[in-house]
């Protein structure tokens, strides 16, 4: 008997109308998920060093996580517990400068695929 067990994770990117090119720039970009945490990276060019938030929320809007950073070549890697219903995480880059945003969706599902082979050895 072979189970196996996946998660399927899909990144959207909010439409939203911003001017502030380094944060028109931003990636956020799905590493692995492994011994049940899911990791994934934000990455962004910041020449002018100007000042930003990064917010992560879950589908019920509970803050993650909040942190205000202002490096020109920022490369995060941020790791959360995997959970199976988990659904939805929000990840939210904003200027504090002209508070214009880039808002992502990580969409975590998870399936199981059972296979059962039953062979006849001897008659």
């Amino acid at each position: 008997m072979a189970v196996l067990i996946f998660s399927v994770i899909n990144l959207s990117v909010s439409g939203q109308s911003l001017n502030s090119d380094f944060i028109k720039k931003a990636e956020v970009k799905h590493i692995e998920t492994k011994d049940n945490k899911l990791l994934f990276q934000i990455l962004l060019d910041n020449e002018l060093g100007e000042k930003f938030t990064v917010s992560i929320k879950d589908e019920d809007g509970n803050q993650l996580f909040k942190e205000v950073y202002s490096d020109k070549k920022f490369a995060k890697k941020f790791e959360l517990p995997e959970n199976e219903d988990a659904g939805k995480i929000i990840v939210m880059i904003r200027s504090l400068g002209n508070n214009q945003s880039q808002v992502f969706e990580i969409n975590t599902t998870t399936r199981v695929y059972q296979d059962v082979v039953v062979s006849k050895i001897r008659s």
